[in-house]
């Protein structure tokens, strides 16, 4: 039986086609027709003539993709986040945070991190390797670097565009 009055006839609502009908228990029941079929017939020819590949939008999250994921997580936290006090996080330090990460390889290995100043870090430790990093909110990035026992510390501008050659040297990145 269907549903409604419209386009369709007495019996019958269509909507671009899109027929609702109910079964015998009174139960809604969609049926696409010819035009909704075409349509995504027509979305699906344009996805590959883009080359874009149905898998693509299953693959697995990358660890870049989780690290920035963290970072907007960080965001969304109080003062006192921590319980011990804790500043509220920074704003512009997590944006950097974002902006370096998206440099990095996309299955690079490193953890986010809030200070309990409010501001983003980034850090690694493996393999004879332990990075620190804390980025200022002004443009600036303080690290902590010790690779194989030779130390690194200190401070070195950032402007989003391109790693620091010193982290392309020292970090995995």
């Amino acid at each position: 039986m269907l549903l409604g009055c419209g386009v369709g006839g007495a019996n019958s609502s269509t909507v671009s086609d899109l027929l609702i009908e109910r079964d015998r228990s009174n139960r809604p029941v969609w049926t696409i027709g010819s035009t909704v079929t075409q349509a995504i017939a027509n979305i699906a020819k344009q996805a590959a003539v883009n080359n874009y590949h149905v898998a693509d939008a299953t693959r697995d999250t990358t660890a870049q993709e989780h690290i920035i994921g963290e970072f907007r997580k960080f965001k969304l936290l109080a003062a006192g986040w921590d319980g011990e006090g804790a500043v509220a996080p920074v704003g512009k330090s997590l944006d950097e945070a974002v902006r370096l990460t998206r440099l990095l390889r996309p299955n690079v290995i490193a953890e986010p991190m809030l200070f309990a100043n409010g501001r983003a870090g980034l850090f690694w430790r493996d393999n004879g390797l332990y990075g620190d990093l804390e980025f200022l909110g002004d443009g600036r990035i303080a690290y902590f670097i010790e690779r194989n026992g030779d130390k690194h510390k200190g401070v070195v501008n950032f402007d989003a565009k391109e790693m620091p050659a010193l982290f392309k040297a020292l970090l995995p990145t």
